[in-house]
Protein backbone atom coordinates (compact mmCIF):
# COMPACT_ATOMS: atom_id res chain seq x y z
CA UNK A 1 0.00 0.00 0.00
CA UNK A 2 2.92 2.78 1.00
CA UNK A 3 5.95 2.28 2.04
CA UNK A 4 8.03 3.09 5.16
CA UNK A 5 7.26 6.61 7.06
CA UNK A 6 3.85 7.14 5.56
CA UNK A 7 2.26 5.55 8.62
CA UNK A 8 2.67 5.89 12.20
CA UNK A 9 5.65 3.48 13.90
CA UNK A 10 5.04 1.51 16.93
CA UNK A 11 8.02 3.56 18.27
CA UNK A 12 6.09 6.73 17.60
CA UNK A 13 3.07 5.73 19.54
CA UNK A 14 2.67 5.63 23.32
CA UNK A 15 -0.24 4.57 25.47
CA UNK A 16 -2.68 7.64 26.09
CA UNK A 17 -1.94 9.18 22.33
CA UNK A 18 -4.99 10.60 20.30
CA UNK A 19 -5.13 8.92 17.16
CA UNK A 20 -7.04 8.49 14.14
CA UNK A 21 -7.61 4.55 13.17
CA UNK A 22 -9.41 2.51 10.78
CA UNK A 23 -11.45 -0.03 13.39
CA UNK A 24 -11.71 -3.42 12.35
CA UNK A 25 -15.18 -3.34 11.78
CA UNK A 26 -14.65 -0.60 9.38
CA UNK A 27 -12.06 -1.81 7.35
CA UNK A 28 -14.23 -2.13 4.34
CA UNK A 29 -15.40 1.23 4.33
CA UNK A 30 -11.98 3.09 5.68
CA UNK A 31 -14.37 5.18 8.50
CA UNK A 32 -11.65 6.38 10.79
CA UNK A 33 -13.12 7.04 14.49
CA UNK A 34 -10.57 8.99 16.76
CA UNK A 35 -9.63 8.10 20.34
CA UNK A 36 -7.02 7.36 22.92
CA UNK A 37 -4.94 4.19 22.64
CA UNK A 38 -5.53 2.15 25.66
CA UNK A 39 -3.21 -1.03 24.71
CA UNK A 40 -0.66 -1.53 21.70
CA UNK A 41 -1.14 -4.84 20.08
CA UNK A 42 1.34 -5.04 17.37
CA UNK A 43 5.04 -6.18 17.87
CA UNK A 44 6.84 -5.04 15.01
CA UNK A 45 7.54 -1.65 14.36
CA UNK A 46 5.93 -0.94 11.13
CA UNK A 47 3.30 -2.02 9.47
CA UNK A 48 1.85 -1.10 5.91
CA UNK A 49 -2.26 -1.49 7.24
CA UNK A 50 -0.85 0.61 10.31
CA UNK A 51 -0.17 -0.59 13.84
CA UNK A 52 -2.68 -2.62 15.76
CA UNK A 53 -3.98 -1.23 19.16
CA UNK A 54 -6.84 -0.96 21.05
CA UNK A 55 -8.78 2.21 22.01
CA UNK A 56 -9.87 3.46 25.50
CA UNK A 57 -13.78 3.54 24.98
CA UNK A 58 -16.58 1.69 26.42
CA UNK A 59 -16.16 -0.88 23.50
CA UNK A 60 -12.43 -1.32 23.17
CA UNK A 61 -12.61 -0.68 19.59
CA UNK A 62 -9.68 -2.33 18.01
CA UNK A 63 -8.00 -0.71 14.56
CA UNK A 64 -4.57 -0.19 12.57
CA UNK A 65 -3.33 3.61 13.34
CA UNK A 66 -3.19 5.64 10.36
CA UNK A 67 -2.43 9.02 12.41
CA UNK A 68 -1.34 10.48 15.20
CA UNK A 69 -3.79 13.25 16.51
CA UNK A 70 -1.86 14.69 19.51
CA UNK A 71 1.38 13.38 21.56
CA UNK A 72 0.57 15.53 24.76
CA UNK A 73 -0.03 12.61 26.66
CA UNK A 74 2.71 13.47 29.13
CA UNK A 75 2.00 16.78 29.81
CA UNK A 76 0.56 17.18 33.03
CA UNK A 77 -2.45 19.83 33.00
CA UNK A 78 -3.54 21.85 35.99
CA UNK A 79 -5.59 20.65 38.21
CA UNK A 80 -6.01 23.60 40.47
CA UNK A 81 -9.33 25.53 41.09
CA UNK A 82 -9.04 28.72 40.01
CA UNK A 83 -11.02 31.09 42.58
CA UNK A 84 -13.51 32.50 39.72
CA UNK A 85 -14.81 31.62 36.30
CA UNK A 86 -13.12 33.65 33.78
CA UNK A 87 -11.97 33.45 30.09
CA UNK A 88 -10.61 30.09 30.82
CA UNK A 89 -12.03 28.39 33.27
CA UNK A 90 -15.58 27.19 33.60
CA UNK A 91 -17.30 25.39 36.43
CA UNK A 92 -19.76 22.21 36.16
CA UNK A 93 -21.72 20.62 38.61
CA UNK A 94 -22.15 17.36 37.41
CA UNK A 95 -22.49 16.20 33.27
CA UNK A 96 -25.22 15.44 33.09
CA UNK A 97 -27.40 14.48 36.55
CA UNK A 98 -30.27 16.76 36.89
CA UNK A 99 -29.25 19.96 39.38
CA UNK A 100 -31.62 22.61 40.96
CA UNK A 101 -34.80 21.06 38.97
CA UNK A 102 -32.44 20.79 35.50
CA UNK A 103 -32.87 18.08 32.65
CA UNK A 104 -30.10 15.57 31.90
CA UNK A 105 -29.86 16.69 28.00
CA UNK A 106 -29.72 20.63 28.72
CA UNK A 107 -26.29 19.80 31.24
CA UNK A 108 -25.03 17.54 28.60
CA UNK A 109 -25.46 20.36 26.28
CA UNK A 110 -23.92 22.85 28.06
CA UNK A 111 -21.52 20.94 28.77
CA UNK A 112 -20.45 20.38 25.25
CA UNK A 113 -21.19 24.18 24.10
CA UNK A 114 -18.29 25.05 26.47
CA UNK A 115 -16.05 22.53 25.05
CA UNK A 116 -16.80 24.47 21.44
CA UNK A 117 -16.38 28.17 23.05
CA UNK A 118 -13.32 27.21 24.22
CA UNK A 119 -11.91 25.66 21.36
CA UNK A 120 -12.81 28.67 18.75
CA UNK A 121 -11.03 30.78 21.37
CA UNK A 122 -8.01 30.34 22.87
CA UNK A 123 -8.87 26.64 24.83
CA UNK A 124 -9.04 26.50 28.08
CA UNK A 125 -10.35 23.95 31.31
CA UNK A 126 -13.88 22.73 32.09
CA UNK A 127 -14.01 21.69 35.27
CA UNK A 128 -16.96 19.00 36.21
CA UNK A 129 -17.79 18.64 40.20
CA UNK A 130 -17.10 22.46 41.17
CA UNK A 131 -20.03 24.63 42.21
CA UNK A 132 -20.22 28.05 40.60
CA UNK A 133 -18.97 29.51 43.43
CA UNK A 134 -15.84 27.23 43.14
CA UNK A 135 -16.61 24.68 46.14
CA UNK A 136 -16.58 21.14 45.30
CA UNK A 137 -19.46 19.05 45.06
CA UNK A 138 -17.94 16.09 43.82
CA UNK A 139 -18.72 13.42 40.95
CA UNK A 140 -20.76 11.25 43.51
CA UNK A 141 -24.25 11.35 41.19
CA UNK A 142 -22.13 11.22 38.03
CA UNK A 143 -20.18 8.11 39.50
CA UNK A 144 -23.09 6.59 40.44
CA UNK A 145 -24.89 6.44 37.24
CA UNK A 146 -22.21 5.44 35.23
CA UNK A 147 -20.63 3.35 37.75
CA UNK A 148 -17.20 4.18 37.75
CA UNK A 149 -14.79 6.93 36.22
CA UNK A 150 -13.81 4.88 32.88
CA UNK A 151 -17.59 4.88 31.95
CA UNK A 152 -18.17 8.40 33.10
CA UNK A 153 -15.46 9.62 30.74
CA UNK A 154 -16.42 7.22 27.83
CA UNK A 155 -19.54 8.60 28.29
CA UNK A 156 -18.03 12.04 27.77
CA UNK A 157 -16.06 11.41 25.25
CA UNK A 158 -18.93 9.43 23.52
CA UNK A 159 -21.26 12.41 24.02
CA UNK A 160 -19.42 15.53 23.06
CA UNK A 161 -17.87 13.10 19.60
CA UNK A 162 -21.45 12.99 18.97
CA UNK A 163 -22.94 16.47 19.50
CA UNK A 164 -19.72 18.50 18.20
CA UNK A 165 -19.51 18.77 14.24
CA UNK A 166 -16.07 17.06 14.30
CA UNK A 167 -13.38 15.15 16.76
CA UNK A 168 -11.23 17.30 19.12
CA UNK A 169 -8.39 16.86 20.71
CA UNK A 170 -8.61 17.43 24.23
CA UNK A 171 -7.67 15.89 27.86
CA UNK A 172 -9.35 14.48 30.74
CA UNK A 173 -7.94 13.81 34.26
CA UNK A 174 -9.84 13.49 37.18
CA UNK A 175 -8.43 14.65 40.55
CA UNK A 176 -7.37 12.61 43.46
CA UNK A 177 -9.68 9.75 44.42
CA UNK A 178 -12.15 11.27 41.59
CA UNK A 179 -13.40 14.14 43.42
CA UNK A 180 -13.78 15.77 40.55
CA UNK A 181 -12.00 16.13 36.72
CA UNK A 182 -10.74 18.50 34.28
CA UNK A 183 -11.31 18.77 30.41
CA UNK A 184 -8.48 20.83 28.98
CA UNK A 185 -8.82 22.04 25.96
CA UNK A 186 -6.03 22.91 23.51
CA UNK A 187 -5.55 26.31 21.97
CA UNK A 188 -7.08 25.05 18.16
CA UNK A 189 -4.92 24.74 15.50
CA UNK A 190 -5.74 27.19 11.85
CA UNK A 191 -8.74 27.53 10.55
CA UNK A 192 -10.67 24.53 12.76
CA UNK A 193 -13.95 25.20 13.88
CA UNK A 194 -16.13 23.73 15.54
CA UNK A 195 -19.95 24.07 15.42
CA UNK A 196 -22.96 22.22 17.38
CA UNK A 197 -25.97 22.00 15.24
CA UNK A 198 -24.81 24.64 12.95
CA UNK A 199 -24.46 27.22 16.22
CA UNK A 200 -21.12 28.83 16.31
CA UNK A 201 -20.01 29.47 20.22
CA UNK A 202 -17.08 31.65 21.49
CA UNK A 203 -15.50 31.64 24.98
CA UNK A 204 -16.00 35.46 25.79
CA UNK A 205 -15.57 36.88 29.90
CA UNK A 206 -16.80 33.78 31.72
CA UNK A 207 -19.13 32.55 29.17
CA UNK A 208 -19.98 30.78 25.66
CA UNK A 209 -21.60 33.29 23.57
CA UNK A 210 -23.46 32.36 20.15
CA UNK A 211 -22.73 34.40 17.49
CA UNK A 212 -25.12 35.04 14.40
CA UNK A 213 -23.85 33.92 11.34
CA UNK A 214 -21.95 37.10 9.77
CA UNK A 215 -20.33 37.78 13.15
CA UNK A 216 -19.03 34.14 13.13
CA UNK A 217 -18.07 34.59 9.60
CA UNK A 218 -16.12 37.61 10.20
CA UNK A 219 -14.72 36.54 13.68
CA UNK A 220 -13.46 33.77 11.65
CA UNK A 221 -11.99 35.69 9.03
CA UNK A 222 -10.17 37.96 11.98
CA UNK A 223 -8.87 34.79 13.70
CA UNK A 224 -8.08 32.55 11.18
CA UNK A 225 -4.86 31.80 12.75
CA UNK A 226 -3.45 29.38 15.57
CA UNK A 227 -6.21 31.06 18.00
CA UNK A 228 -7.22 34.89 18.61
Amino acid sequence: MSHMGELPTRSQLKEGMSVSIVATKDTHTGKRTVGIIRNINSRGDYDSNGIMVVLNDEAWTRGRVKEIISTTENRPINLDIPNTEDMHNEFKQTFGVPVDGGKANDIKFAVAKEVAAFWNAKGGRLFIGVHDDGHITGLKKDLKQHKDSDKLESAIRSYLGDTLDKPLTYELRFAENDEYLVIHIPIRKKGEWVYIDGEFFVREGNRAQKYTTQRASEYQRMYGGDGR
